[in-house]
């Protein structure tokens, strides 16, 4: 098994790299130790590297960490192997489970590799993609004892994920059991709602909780424990999670999934205590693509370049529409069965108002300051 990371200069990489035993210290004090697979650190700037590392014997199994932006050259490695090493994939399909912040991860590396001109019967007989959802906190504070790296985190874990092909899922059971990946593998329907309550009820929460201390006037550096102080936005947010709870609802009755409500309030209630906990947690932490937003686009305004980090637009716009449109759009449409009236919908506003907002400042600064040569 080959796992991928970012390139990093923590202490922790060493102990990894040759194999050492991550430890899981949660806050009830049990800890849970496991070996740690070969981690293999991919340099951002250079996908050669990641060939590289993956070189050699050809690994049953490809995950990979490297952000979202990074992936390309995953699925560029991939095309490799599978090239490389076609015997041996023709009998032993690769399996990559990318645990990225991006559910259809497997989905789009099946699709960059068709499009390379690969026949699609090829592709899936020799790739088998998993779509990925992973929920866990994780601190940064890793303490590293001799072949031993003690991670800090909570005890809540949902991973899951399903393969969009599954014409030859039989013919792998038996390696995801030796993996201990049996119980977290689960069909098309039930993977999409797990996907909802990460985007819904974790992310959303946080971006609506953002939201709304950003409408309140508090500063990008303000805390979680700054804005819960303030008692109408508690109120809000209670508000705000039981509608999060009735749209997840609408989104597993409308695919033909029974799931009882209080089940969802329950875990959409649980959610916010862990979102909360953090009482640390900034405004930026939580919502950082929409500052990023507006800071690139008042810098490329005055004829600026933002290269210290990756478009920011694209990124927000996608999260935006997940997290926050998403579950908005769908309890507008179920508006008839909700008798009290929908605070969702404005948030999802709120942010339409914040980028029209600073895209007409903008213009007006581009009137007002034309370029030289007259050209606006």
């Amino acid at each position: 098994m080959a796992v991928i990371r970012n390139s990093s200069d923590k202490q922790y990489y060493p102990t990894l790299e040759g194999g050492g035993t991550v430890e899981l210290c949660f806050p009830d004090g049990a800890t849970e130790a496991y070996p740690a697979p070969p981690i293999r650190r991919y340099n951002d700037h250079s996908p050669r590297t990641l060939l590289k590392i993956l070189d050699g014997t050809p690994p049953q199994v490809v995950s990979c960490s490297v952000g979202v932006g990074n992936l390309e050259a995953v699925y560029q490695a991939l095309e490799v192997l599978l090239t490389r090493h076609s015997s041996f994939y023709t009998t032993t399909p690769l399996i990559f489970l990318p645990l990225e912040n991006k559910s259809d991860a497997g989905t789009q590396a099946l699709s960059h590799l068709k499009a390379r001109d690969l026949p699609s019967t090829w592709v899936d007989d020799h790739l088998f993609a998993a779509d990925t959802v992973v929920d866990r906190i994780c601190s940064d504070k890793i303490l590293v004892t001799d072949a031993t790296c003690h991670v800090e985190t909570e005890n809540h874990l949902n991973f899951k994920f399903t393969f969009p092909a599954k014409a030859h899922l039989d013919s792998i059971w038996a390696r995801l059991c030796d993996l201990q990946l049996d119980p977290f593998l689960c069909d098309a329907p039930a993977f999409a709602i797990e996907v909802r309550k990460k985007f819904w009820a974790m992310n959303g929460l946080q971006y609506a909780l953002a939201a709304l201390a950003l409408r309140d006037g508090l500063p990008y550096s303000a805390t979680i424990g700054d804005i819960l102080r303030i008692e109408r936005i508690q109120h809000l947010m209670l508000r705000l999670r039981a509608e999060t709870a009735l749209a997840l609802y609408f989104y597993a009755r409308r695919r033909g999934t029974k799931i009882d409500f209080q089940v969802l309030q329950d875990h959409v209630d649980s959610t916010w205590a862990r979102v909360i906990a953090v009482k640390g947690d900034t405004v930026h932490r939580l919502i950082k693509d929409l500052q990023y937003v507006t800071e690139d686009l008042r810098l490329i305004a005055r004829g600026g370049r933002s290269d210290a980090r990756p478009p920011a637009f694209k990124d927000f716009v996608e999260k935006w529409r997940q997290r926050v449109l998403e579950p908005s759009e769908l309890l507008l449409d179920h508006v008839e069965e909700i008798q009290a009236p929908l605070y969702h919908p404005r948030i999802s506003y709120f942010f339409l108002e914040q980028l029209a907002q600073t895209i007409a400042s903008l213009l007006g600064q581009r009137t007002a300051h034309p370029r030289r040569g007259g050209r606006r």
